[in-house]
């Protein structure tokens, strides 16, 4: 329950700081830096638990099983 309360904390922070920047007139590129910026700064538990899947490259073939002519 308090891992839920902290997410929802920041969560609203991040919004509450994109609001504020937005209606300061700062150009949103930067408002998306900012924002993409303070969430990178700490990084999730998920992400230290598990690896990220490996990612293949357009056009890369799929593992296929071999047959035999």
């Amino acid at each position: 329950m308090q891992r839920l309360g902290e997410l929802e904390l920041e969560r609203m922070t991040l919004l509450m700081e994109g609001m504020l920047a937005v209606q300061a007139g700062s150009p949103p590129k930067l408002v998306s830096e900012r924002l993409r910026a303070m969430v990178s700064q700490r990084p999730t538990e998920k992400a230290e638990k598990k690896p990220a899947p490996e990612r293949r490259a357009a056009g890369e073939p799929t593992a296929s099983p071999v047959t035999s002519p």
